[in-house]
C-alpha cells in the first residue's frame, strides 16, 4: 500500500504541474535497454501475477528524455496492464526504432480494450465504463503518462491487438548530440 501511496503521490505531482503549464523536461541521453530492463525487474517482483517479459533489440538508438519520466511510465502502463489483465496474463514490454523514435510498446494478452476507450485512455479521470466498477483506480496514470510523453517531444497511443489483448506506447525521439552536427 505504501509503495502504491507514493505512486500516487508522483502522479500527482505531475499532474499539479501540468495544469500549472510549469513542465519542463532536460532532455538527456537515455539508454534505453538499461532504463526498461531495471524496470521490469522491480516491476515484476512487484507484480507476481504477470508474466512480464522484454524484447530489446540490440542496437537501440539512445534517446533523448528524462529518466525519471520513461521509468514512471513504464510503471503506470504496467501497473494498468496488471489491473485489467487476469492472473497469469502475459505481457511484452517491446522496444524499436522507427525512423528518428524508438518506441516503446506493452504488449498483454488480456481481454483487449474497446476501441472508444482507447481514444479517451489518456483523458484526465477518464475510466472504463464497462471496467470500472470491477477495477480499482483514479483515472489520472495515464493522463499523467500522455503529459510526460508531450514533455520529451513522443506521441503516445493504445489500441486493440487483432484477436485479444491490447497494446499501450509511447514513442521518444532519437538522441542527436548538436555537437556532432557541426558549425
Amino acid at each position: 500500500e505504501s509503495e502504491r501511496l507514493h505512486r500516487l503521490v508522483e502522479d500527482l505531482l505531475v499532474l499539479t504541474r501540468a495544469e500549472r503549464g510549469a513542465f519542463a523536461v532536460e532532455a538527456e541521453p537515455l539508454e534505453l535497454r538499461r532504463v526498461i530492463t531495471r524496470v521490469v525487474e522491480r516491476e515484476r517482483r512487484r507484480m507476481p501475477g504477470l508474466e512480464i517479459t522484454t524484447d530489446l533489440p540490440r542496437g537501440l538508438p539512445v534517446v533523448a528524455g528524462e529518466e525519471t519520466y520513461v521509468e514512471q511510465i513504464i510503471r503506470n502502463m504496467l501497473s494498468n496492464a496488471a489491473k485489467y489483465t487476469p492472473i497469469g496474463s502475459h505481457v511484452v514490454v517491446r522496444a524499436e526504432q522507427e525512423g528518428d523514435v524508438v518506441a516503446i510498446r506493452i504488449l498483454d494478452d488480456g481481454p483487449g480494450i474497446d476501441p472508444a476507450s482507447a481514444e479517451r485512455a489518456f483523458e484526465l479521470f477518464y475510466r472504463d465504463p464497462d471496467t470500472s466498477r470491477m477495477v480499482a483506480g483514479s483515472g489520472i496514470g495515464l493522463f499523467v503518462c500522455r503529459e510526460l510523453v508531450a514533455t520529451m517531444g513522443g506521441r503516445i497511443w493504445a489500441k486493440p491487438l487483432e484477436g485479444r489483448g491490447a497494446e499501450f506506447g509511447f514513442s521518444i525521439p532519437a538522441y542527436v548530440d548538436e555537437l556532432d552536427l557541426g558549425p
